[in-house]
């Protein structure tokens, strides 16, 4: 997985899903080791750990996820949550996983998942993020998949100081 850095932003190419899987380990790991560091509480707690997922249709947003459940060590296996729109994780940290490909824009305030990434104590991961950027906080990561060959792209931006505290130990847990 060759990479290029800078200041708030990294990318590498992926080959196949397994080096998508060991991507989204790493940055498990990463929420893990944050969430428990010598980070002030107070800012953990004032903004959730969030990375707002998107590309086209199969370009492995589900498979980064699910390495991310991985690298948490969760107990149970985490899958896409298209149909029920959002799954919770206990773990330390706990996991959110939002997939808001077949949600409808009027259905958006009912589902309250703004106010869910609000209040939420650990990682947040929204797949298809591009569809209602308004939902996310400011802080946060966004990592952008997109095809190329037979491998993958992969483009992170950190937006915000714990945003980039992430980036940046995703990077190194690599």
């Amino acid at each position: 997985m060759p990479d290029r850095l800078s200041a708030g932003r990294r990318a590498a190419r992926v080959e196949d899903v397994e080096q998508m899987l060991a991507l989204g380990r790493a940055l498990g790991r990463a929420a893990s080791a944050l969430s428990t560091s010598a980070l002030s509480a107070s800012v953990r707690d004032a903004h959730p750990l969030v990375v707002a997922l998107s590309g086209p249709l199969g370009a492995g947003k589900t498979a980064l996820a699910k390495g991310v459940g991985q690298g948490l060590e969760l107990q149970a296996e985490v899958l896409s949550p298209t149909f029920i729109l959002m799954a919770e994780h206990p773990g330390s940290p706990p996991l959110l996983h939002a997939d808001l490909y077949r949600v409808e824009a009027g259905d958006l305030d009912n589902l309250g998942l703004e106010e869910l990434i609000e209040q939420w104590p650990g990682l947040v991961l929204v797949e298809w993020a591009e569809l209602y950027p308004q939902v996310l906080p400011a802080d946060r990561i966004e990592v952008l998949i997109g095809l190329d060959g037979e491998g993958r792209q992969v483009e992170a931006r950190a937006h915000g100081p714990l945003a980039q505290g992430l980036l940046d130990a995703w990077w190194a847990a690599r």
